[in-house]
């Protein structure tokens, strides 16, 4: 199948670049994470927030290609993606008629490094 061609607004399409091996990506969101502290000033109004473990939070639903054992992905594993480790928070494998999907919710924190696990 070739790109797609797009007429009038040119829109994102895709995976945003991300490269995945061993899987048919369905779809992938990102969002940041970190905690966010509101400081009250003397009137009681918001006069500082402090933000803290700031990070980046992967979900992908996939389909795994054959070969590869869903039951052995698990909630601490690595798993690289676009040369960055992020560790597995949550992993459902869902099974059906059809292809077996599995969807994966990592987390890489600022100040953490997987890349060792």
């Amino acid at each position: 199948m070739g790109a797609p061609t797009q007429l009038g607004t040119e829109l994102l399409i895709g995976l945003n670049g991300k490269t995945y091996s061993g899987a048919i990506v369905e779809s992938a969101s990102v969002r940041a994470t970190g905690d966010v502290e509101a400081v009250k000033n003397e009137d009681n109004e918001t006069g500082t927030k402090i933000i803290s473990d700031s990070g980046q939070e992967l979900t992908v639903e996939m389909i795994l290609e054959t070969g590869t054992d869903t039951e052995t992905i698990k909630k601490g594993d690595a798993v690289t993606i676009d040369s960055v480790a992020y560790m597995v928070d949550d992993v459902e494998t869902k099974y059906s008629r059809g292809a077996a999907k599995v969807t994966l919710k990592l987390i890489k924190e600022d100040s953490m490094d997987y890349s060792g696990n």
